[in-house]
């Protein structure tokens, strides 16, 4: 099994899905991490938009399903995904990929790795958006 926290530098739980540009990826044996890899997202916005607008957030518009795909695609061996936040779009494109979503409040990798496979991870839906 594996499980993929979001995060923006690969120490800490990114707090927006899609505005982050790394995938910590943890690979479960016997209910023990066994391995951790860090993977760049197949698509980061940000990267797209230098040359734009200065009011430009660099995120893809509402519902920019082939986006999100293509954000997805980067982690489609993890059968869960954990991050600090994310919006609504990408919470059910991911769902519908048949992978588990987590939202949690805490700051470090590790530290959801190791809460979500001892059970304990809350879900915070309230931080979807």
């Amino acid at each position: 099994m594996k499980i993929a926290v979001v995060s923006d530098d690969g120490t800490t739980v990114a707090r927006h899905f899609g505005r982050a540009p790394l995938y910590v990826v943890f690979t479960i044996v016997n209910n023990t991490i066994a391995d951790r890899e860090v993977r760049h997202k197949p698509f980061h916005p940000r990267q797209n938009c230098l040359n734009k607008g200065s009011g430009d957030s660099g995120t893809s518009g509402p519902g920019d399903g082939s986006t999100h795909q293509y954000m997805i695609s980067g982690v489609s061996d993890c059968q869960a995904v954990v991050a600090g936040g994310m919006g609504l779009a990408s919470y059910y494109d991911l769902t519908s990929a048949d992978m588990e979503v987590i939202i949690t409040h805490l700051a470090e990798v590790e530290e959801a790795a190791s809460r979500y496979l001892a059970w304990k991870l809350a879900h915070h839906s309230e931080r979807l958006h």
